[in-house]
């Protein structure tokens, strides 16, 4: 009888851990690929703290995070714009946690040019100039031209600072539909020039170029003189509870804001006052 019990005790034990009774908490993040790097550097850092697993699965899009998310899929969602009047009625709920500003990245074997001009950006996207020797002291080596699909944010970013851009058609270069995919064409290809938000290539060794001599760091967003940024937030539905919460509290908090730092974004709060243990 006793080894009856026994092993009726270690049968529930183990269907318990199968049925993950005792499994680690798990949150789920889905949507762009602008806040990927920037999500998974933040949810490393959350599981460390709360053992919480945190996955951010490669990007569907701020539209196909916020699907995801209504529909039972994700318990986040991961956004690289505001929400939209059609989704505000959904119980929906936003908090913009960073700006990434919107940076012209070139992967250039030697840095032969630091700048391009909001005319030369034009030109290269309708085609006019072809080569990097066009743009400074460069070798003439064909300029491989990276863009991403009509209403992605950081394309739409840069068709309202240059409408002439939304004029083009069609535009040089190839297409490219994540961020993430963008950033790995980028870094594989010598003499591509993209777009991309700063905070997703955090570490990467492509060089970011100023625009119109104004450089796309932290100081000049905060300080109006460079214009070209997205908001990354996240998105939850109704009410937050559980590890939900306790993770929106941490992307609020002083080591994130530290890691927004790090990896390249502007901290859209301010600096929390560090806790003491």
């Amino acid at each position: 009888m006793k080894t009856l019990v026994k092993l009726a005790v270690v049968g529930i034990f183990m269907l318990g851990w199968a049925g993950g009774c005792w499994a680690k908490e798990r949150l789920v993040i889905d949507g762009t690929g602008d806040s990927e790097q920037l999500l998974q550097a933040l949810g490393t850092a959350f599981s460390e703290e709360h053992g919480v697993e945190v996955e951010i699965p490669p990007s569907v899009g701020s539209t196909g995070g916020i699907q995801r998310l209504l529909k039972g899929y994700s318990d986040l969602a991961r956004v690289a714009r505001q929400l939209k009047d059609d989704e505000k009625g959904d119980d929906l709920n936003l908090g913009i946690l960073a700006y990434s500003p919107i940076t012209l990245a070139a992967n250039l074997e030697e840095p032969c040019v630091d700048s391009l001009t909001s005319q030369q950006l034009i030109a290269i996207y309708s085609g006019e100039i072809t080569s990097w020797s066009e743009l400074g002291a460069c070798p003439d080596r064909k300029i491989f031209v990276i863009n991403r699909e009509p209403g992605d944010s950081s394309r739409t970013t840069l068709e309202r600072a240059f409408p002439a851009l939304k004029e083009i058609s069609p535009l040089a270069g190839i297409t490219t539909h994540t961020t993430t995919e963008t950033v790995e064409t980028l870094e594989h290809y010598p003499y591509t020039l993209a777009y991309i938000p700063r905070a997703s290539a955090a570490g990467s060794t492509v060089q970011f170029l100023k625009l119109d001599g104004v450089a796309p760091t932290t100081a000049n967003v905060q300080e109006n003189k460079y214009g070209l940024f997205v908001p990354l937030g996240i998105v939850w539905k109704g009410k937050l509870e559980g590890a939900a919460k306790r993770f929106v509290d941490f992307l609020f908090g002083p080591r994130a804001y530290q890691i927004i730092l790090d990896q390249g974004g502007i901290p859209a709060f301010p600096q929390p006052a560090a806790t003491t243990p």
